[in-house]
């Protein structure tokens, strides 16, 4: 927004003005302090203050009044009389104020503010008067004085009324009271009325300078903060009294300041301004100027062109021309004067001179000031440079020689090795440019970088061995010059770059023209000379580039020669087939690889159409895409099915391409081919593997997907249904774990072989992943896919022989239908995966069909999964404590810790639904954490209560017990809570233990060496054998509940209960049965000497105070609870 002519003077002015607001912002917010709310010695700091604004003022009003009236504008007039009443109206403020001598009336504090009041409106009303007046118009005389006048009046009228009629004017101050609001606002007032000359200021501060308008807005702003810090005083000693008078005088200051600079420091530096344009013209003039006198001693020079002169201009002043010029040129000049001084000129008189630029030659032109016969005359010599004249004869010559040169180049005989016609060369083009040194690099045949340099120094040619590369760096004399694609003349040792890139061998350059040589848009040479004695011509570069030119057409004929020999050789040689045909597509040429690999002789082939190697498979589309690019210039690219002279098919991968003259015609047509048979067979094969798997053969995931979503588009178009079967082998881990991964391949490898034998038509049987297998069928009903079921059922039934065993496999299916389950392939396979699951968590060894029930039993799977993450911090779980009892003694011998969920919204949840999904989500070992840190805590407290403890028994998941560190963190645990280790018991299921029997000893060892006891719970799912359990260092077998659950009835329950009491105590281990519930079950574990029972017939699980008290007091076997 501001003009850049202001921009300097605005950010000088702008920042005091912004220094002295932020003081004065900080003087207005800040309490002030007691010590300077009046000052006892003000008056003479006043007289001070005010003697520099009169002074001031007073140098406004001077500066204005006495500068010419030409160079005075109406508006600092306007300003420099206003000012001049400012000062004295300062003045009799300065006399009027509180502690002063009588003047005319007594001196008290309103009569100095009505002079000050004054004094202000005064300069508010020059200030807005100057800045709305017509910039720049020249005062008159009258104006001025008719102004002057003017002032002085009101100066006068002011002064009338203050000294003689001041009971008339209301009260500025009361002393001890302060300010009236009438002064107040009058202050107000003409803090606004100096803001307006700020907005006629910054208009022009938009505009080209004419005037130091940022002075003047720096001069109303800071009055206009003066005015407001009078406002502030309530004594007229203090410190906002103090800061009003500081601000005004700065403000005088940036007022005077602008004046000072229009009315009388400008004007001096206009006139040094034409003194200097004046010498300017002289400086520009082409010719050398002196003025001499009778004796040809100097007396001035000037001349634009120093370098035209032996020495500095005033190194000629007061000396003759046979003290600084050579003799010979000093007498030419003698003899212009005396022709001068009989006949007033002479003119045509040449002199030549060696300057530090080179040998100039100069014309004389010499007049007398005065008329001939004057006594003690003077001469004006003018000196005209005329070195191009006298040159252009010598160019002339020059050129007849480059020319015969550049003939000679062109009828070089073609036999002539290239380094040979270079070395010829090199020395030509340094002669006739007259240099000492010269450079010719070729660039390599592969493009990168340039065979070893020739160079020429003083005429010795010299030729590195060939093994030498050379390449252009970065920053070097040839960078520009190629990056540029022209020549570049480096005319003075300190334009040369600082690493110049040339060889040893040709020293440091003086001055160089690098020169790149192109063939079209490829650069294919470098030629440089340097160390000219002058400077380098365009003509020295016209011929440089027509020679380089000339040597690289005859180099590049010869090599395009030996190029095309190479290629017949090449081709010939090629491994791939070459034919190259006419426009019309008859075969001109193929080489011995063509025949080798179709069969064909050339002899069979020329003539031609290269369809004769056509075997019919190839998609006519693709000839006519073929012929179709051919025809428009452009190479295609495409693979072909062919056929050799012998009949066999093979693919040929082939890149045809049309062939140009020079003048760009196509000619001919060229194909390269290769065999790529082998190629595309393992190409194939790479597709076979991304969709099938490796291990089945069955198509993978990938291909399911895809073929899946073409069978359901076509179930879609024929308003049919589709199946999509999801089966999964049951505890197939665990055998994996068991029997080894080498022995479950061989199992899926059986799965995947007997499922074949079912599938049929378009049915479609793939493996999804690990374990999981997928059947598709078409057109089938639920009836049809439940038969398929059964026969799965069926085939997976029979037994598989493993390691000199025999493995019956069972398996859980689920079953989505089209459309009624899914409309997508996505859709269905999350369906029948649900199903499966449904199937996996209920009974395994079965199907189901999808229902709606179970996507919504899915997401309250997911529903309670995010909630058990947030119930360990919400204080949502807690334990229970369900009783042991020993049949022997019938008393009490420990208890199982049990967790129990209760969600704000969803209520209770049993462990038998969140238990599976912490093992499913690996929350499980962070809730077997959080089962055994309470525990302790409880076994704590209630050992500090002075209750009798019993052991008490916590479940590990199996994935805690896998972990290699569990053993460290429950020492740490026991040893942070205190308890000792043999209040707590460890339970593991049989699974867990048997997934790796040798870590499971290990970790059994380790735990067994803290003192926990450990017991096998739910012992006689799993499949631990004898031989394996006498391993485990264990000390307890629980009877899983399922097996006491008839235990009275049901002979295998029996036989299986009465198996593991027996082998339990062959090994030394206690028995305890879990889940009694009635006293049949009791009576058959009593007499068959199982040791412990736990159940509901003797207690139910207890609530933490509950258990408390019953640990107290604990009840008999003989008194079961309910």
């Amino acid at each position: 927004m501001i003009h850049p002519s202001h921009r300097r003077e605005a950010l000088q002015a702008a920042i005091p003005v912004a220094v002295s607001f932020l003081l004065l912002l900080l003087l207005w917010v800040s309490p002030m302090p007691a010590a300077i709310k009046g000052w006892a010695n003000y008056l003479p700091l006043h007289m001070a203050l005010e003697t520099g604004a009169i002074f001031f003022a007073g140098m406004i009003f001077a500066i204005t009044w006495h500068t010419p009236r030409l160079q005075t504008s109406l508006n600092a007039v306007i300003v420099g009389c206003a000012f001049g009443g400012v000062a004295l109206l300062d003045f009799t403020h300065m006399l009027s104020y509180v502690g002063m001598p009588s003047f005319i009336t007594p001196s008290d504090s309103n009569k100095a503010i009505y002079f000050w009041l004054s004094a202000r409106a005064l300069a508010c009303v020059g200030l807005l008067v100057a800045t709305a007046a017509r910039w720049r118009r020249p005062a008159t005389q009258q104006e001025a004085r008719l102004i002057l006048v003017l002032v002085l009046c009101v100066v006068a009228a002011v002064h009338a009324l203050i000294l003689f009629d001041m009971p008339a004017l209301p009260q500025a101050f009361v002393p001890g009271t302060g300010l009236t609001p009438w002064k107040v606002h009058t202050e107000y007032l003409l803090v606004a009325f100096y803001s307006l000359p700020l907005v006629f200021l910054f208009a022009r501060l938009q505009r080209p300078r004419i005037s130091h308008v940022s002075g003047l807005m720096a001069a109303a702003a800071l009055m206009a903060m003066s005015e407001f810090m009078l406002t502030l005083y309530s004594d007229v000693t203090d410190l906002y009294n103090f800061g009003g008078h500081v601000l005004k005088i700065a403000a005088y200051f940036y007022l005077y300041r602008p004046l000072f600079v229009e009315l009388l420091q400008a004007p001096y530096e206009h006139l040094q301004e034409a003194l200097d344009e004046q010498q300017a013209t002289l400086q520009a003039l082409p010719d050398l100027l002196f003025e001499l006198d009778d004796a040809g001693r100097f007396l001035s020079v000037h001349t634009g062109r120093a370098n035209m002169l032996l020495m500095t201009p005033d190194a000629f002043l007061g000396k003759t021309m046979h003290e600084v010029l050579p003799p010979n040129t000093a007498d030419i000049g003698m003899q212009a004067i005396d022709e001068a001084r009989t006949s007033g000129s002479s003119h045509g008189k040449r002199y030549t001179l060696d300057l530090p630029a080179g040998r100039h030659h100069f014309e004389l032109s010499v007049a007398a000031k005065s008329p001939p016969g004057t006594p003690n005359n003077r001469y004006i010599f003018i000196a005209r440079d005329v070195t191009e004249r006298v040159n252009s004869e010598l160019q002339l010559q020059q050129k007849s020689q480059r020319n015969a040169v550049l003939m000679q180049l062109s009828q070089l005989d073609e036999s002539i090795p290239t380094a040979d016609r270079i070395q010829q060369a090199l020395p030509h083009a340094v002669e006739l440019t007259e240099s000492q040194v010269g450079f010719i690099a070729r660039v390599m045949p592969n493009g990168h970088g340039f065979e070893a340099p020739t160079v020429c120094v003083k005429g010795l040619t010299i030729r590195p061995p060939e093994s030498t590369p050379w390449q252009p760096q970065d920053g070097d004399i040839w960078s520009k010059a190629m990056r540029e694609r022209r020549p570049v003349v480096f005319s003075q040792p300190t334009e040369l770059p600082a690493a110049c890139g040339l060889p040893e061998s040709m020293g440091t350059p003086s001055n160089w023209i690098s020169l790149p040589v192109f063939d079209g848009k490829q650069l294919v040479m470098l030629v440089g000379v340097g160390n000219k004695s002058g400077a380098y011509t365009d003509s020295d570069i016209e011929f440089l580039h027509l020679m380089a030119y000339s040597l690289w057409q005859v180099t590049h004929k010869l090599e395009t020669d030996v190029a095309l020999r190479r290629f017949s050789l090449s081709a010939e040689q090629n491994p791939n087939p070459i034919i190259i045909t006419d426009l019309q597509a008859r075969i001109e040429y193929v080489n011995e690889a063509f025949t080798r690999v179709s069969g064909y002789s050339a002899s069979e082939a020329l003539g031609k159409n290269p369809r004769l190697l056509q075997s019919g498979k190839t998609s006519p589309q693709l000839y006519k895409e073929m012929w179709t690019r051919l025809l428009s210039g452009q190479a295609w690219n495409g693979e072909l099915i062919n056929r050799r002279k012998n009949g066999q098919e093979y693919y040929e991968n082939a890149l045809i391409f049309p062939i140009r003259n020079d003048a760009g015609v196509i000619t001919h047509y060229l194909a390269h081919k290769e065999d790529v048979s082998e190629r595309k067979s393992a190409a194939e094969r790479i597709q076979y593997l991304s969709e099938f798997d490796q291990l089945t053969g069955l198509p993978n995931r990938v291909l399911l997907m895809e073929q899946l979503q073409l069978e359901l588009a076509q179930a879609k178009r024929s308003a049919q249904t589709a199946l999509v079967l999801w089966l999964n082998l049951d505890l197939f881990k665990d055998i994996n774990d068991a029997f080894g991964h080498e022995a479950g391949d061989g199992i899926l490898r059986e799965v995947a072989r007997r499922l074949r034998t079912l599938v049929k038509g378009r049915d479609l049987v793939a493996r999804y992943s690990g374990d999981n297998f997928i059947i598709v069928r078409s057109n089938v009903d639920q009836y049809g896919a439940s038969r398929l079921a059964s026969q799965l059922f069926e085939t997976l039934s029979r037994p598989i022989a493993l390691q000199e065993q025999e493995l019956v496999l069972t398996a859980s299916m689920g079953l989505a239908l089209y459309p009624n389950d899914g409309q997508t392939a996505n859709d269905l396979m999350r369906c029948a995966e649900t199903a499966m699951y449904r199937v996996k968590h209920t009974s395994r060894n079965s199907y189901s069909f999808f229902s709606p029930d179970m996507q919504e039993r899915t997401v309250r799977a997911l529903q309670l999964t995010n909630a058990l993450k947030l119930a360990f911090g919400r204080n949502e779980l807690r334990l229970v404590y369900q009783p042991q009892v020993s049949l022997q003694s019938g008393q009490a011998v420990g208890a199982e810790a049990l967790i129990r969920w209760h969600h704000p919204q969803l209520g209770d949840i049993a462990p038998s639904e969140f238990i599976p999904l912490a093992e499913n989500s690996g929350l499980s070992t962070q809730l077997g954490e959080w089962v055994l840190q309470h525990v302790l805590e409880d076994l704590r407290s209630w050992g500090e209560q002075g209750i009798p403890l019993v052991k008490v028994a916590i479940n590990l998941s199996a994935n805690q017990f896998t972990e290699t560190d569990l053993a460290s963190r429950i020492a740490a645990q026991l040893k942070m809570s205190g308890v000792p280790a043999q209040w707590l018991e460890l339970e593991l299921t049989e699974v867990a233990a048997m997934k790796n029997p040798g870590q499971a000893i290990e970790t059994m060892s380790a735990l067994s060496a803290l003192g926990l006891s450990l017991s096998i719970d739910d012992f006689g799912t799993g499949y631990s054998s004898l031989s394996q359990l006498k391993r485990f260092d264990v000390h307890k077998l629980k009877i899983d509940q399922s097996f006491v659950r008839d235990v009275v009835s049901d002979s295998e329950d029996q036989a299986i209960v009465l198996a593991i009491i027996q082998m339990a105590h062959s090994l030394g281990m206690v028995t305890l049965a879990e889940g009694v519930e009635t006293p049949e079950q009791l009576a058959y574990l009593q007499s068959h000497h199982c040791d412990h029972i736990q159940g509901y017939l003797y207690s139910h699980p207890l609530e933490h105070d509950a258990f408390a008290q019953w640990m107290r007091a604990p009840h008999a076997l003989e008194q079961p609870a309910g």
